[in-house]
């Protein structure tokens, strides 16, 4: 109060006259709200003070009280609600800012603080009405509350029979309850390796190398290893994750990992897009990264001057980190609570490799998880 901030004062009087009430935190606190402009508000806590000053002897306070009732009395503004017989027979409720004005008050001069203000009234089965206004110091204000109009019922109206949907047409464009789809496949694949790195499983030192003088040496350095086949077939999983953007489209991520058959792996991985291009049937492309990995029967070229006498032996073989692409068709084969039976094929081609690349044909039986 001393530095001025009178907002930031007063609440905090209130709350102390609240926990603990005395005459003179109720006489700070009309002076404060007196500061603010607040007349009606502090005369009514100088009245208060005044009685309590009475009631506990303390003249001092009850003389100071009696002063500021007497300078303010002729500042505050006075608003007198009138309610007709005809508008109170229905449950009225009444409000002034927010807060109700108690039926006894109806039809009395009441202390109202200077400002603009917001008289309301409303009632069952009634229509609301409403009245704003502005009131300086000293102004006495009437306001009449009308009788207020009834709300108009609207008979209920017979809720439309649903228009049955053909069995053909809501199998051609299913539909899912949620935006999130996830598919999981099991794929067989032919695949095809080109890999420019090899490693013998056997040992190095076991592959025998013969002169042309007719000397036998070992194959430790010098020799260059290659897969002699890499034509195989993978089997294993196709995932895809993803959140449908429209009914149409879904973008999400796709991830194949298997087993090579005769020995490997095959992983690949990457973002992706399907797109229904017709009723039951999808389409789709992908952006992949990822290894396939061989043990297969390979062969070891020797050094000019030296030949082979080894024959073929198992090698570890690896494309290393290839990228690519891959596409995507699908076709729903019919609808189960939760989701769809589908079949799809995703051939993938990843060319772009640190030691070759690789592709294959993926195709399999998918589920649809909604």
């Amino acid at each position: 109060m001393l530095e001025g901030r009178y907002p930031d004062a007063c609440p905090k009087i209130a709350q102390s006259h609240q926990l603990e009430p005395h005459v003179g935190t109720l006489l700070n606190l009309a002076a404060c709200n007196e500061k603010m402009g607040k007349v009606a508000t502090a005369w009514v806590q100088y009245q208060q003070a005044l009685t309590a000053a009475q009631a506990e002897g303390q003249p001092q306070r009850e003389r100071l009280a009696r002063e500021r009732i007497d300078a303010l009395e002729p500042r505050v503004p006075w608003l007198t609600v009138s309610v007709p017989a005809s508008a109170s027979a229905y449950g009225l409720s009444i409000e002034l800012d927010g807060a109700p004005i108690l039926p006894i008050a109806w039809g009395k001069d009441m202390p109202v603080d200077p400002g603009s203000h917001r008289l309301t009234a409303t009632a069952a089965q009634r229509k609301p009405w409403e009245e704003r206004f502005d009131l300086r110091e000293s102004e006495h204000r009437s306001a009449s509350i009308p009788t207020l109009d009834p709300v108009a019922t609207v008979p209920p109206q017979p809720k439309p029979e649903p228009t049955p949907v053909p069995a053909s047409a809501a199998a051609a464009t299913p539909t899912s309850p949620s935006n999130w789809t996830v598919e999981a496949s099991l794929f067989i694949a032919p695949l095809w390796m080109n890999p420019d790195r090899a490693t013998p499983t056997v040992g190095a030192e076991t592959i025998q190398l013969q002169r042309r003088d007719g000397t036998v040496t070992s194959c430790l350095e010098g020799c260059s290893y290659s897969l002699q086949n890499g034509d195989s077939a993978a089997i294993g999983l196709n995932l895809f994750a993803g959140y449908a953007t429209t009914d149409r489209l879904r973008v999400g991520g796709r991830l194949l990992g298997g087993a090579r058959l005769g020995g490997g792996s095959l992983i690949v991985a990457g973002p992706a897009a399907t797109l229904r291009i017709a009723g039951r049937v999808w389409t789709g492309l992908s952006l992949l990264l990822g290894n396939a990995a061989a043990q297969e029967w390979g062969t070891a070229t020797p050094p000019a001057g030296y030949s082979s006498n080894h024959g073929s032996f198992k090698v570890d073989a690896s494309t290393g980190l290839s990228g690519g692409f891959g596409l995507e068709l699908g076709v729903r084969l019919f609808e189960v609570p939760g989701g769809a039976l589908a079949l799809n094929a995703t051939p993938f081609f990843l060319p772009w490799g640190t030691h070759g690349g690789f592709w294959g044909l993926p195709f399999g039986v998918a589920y649809q998880f909604y």
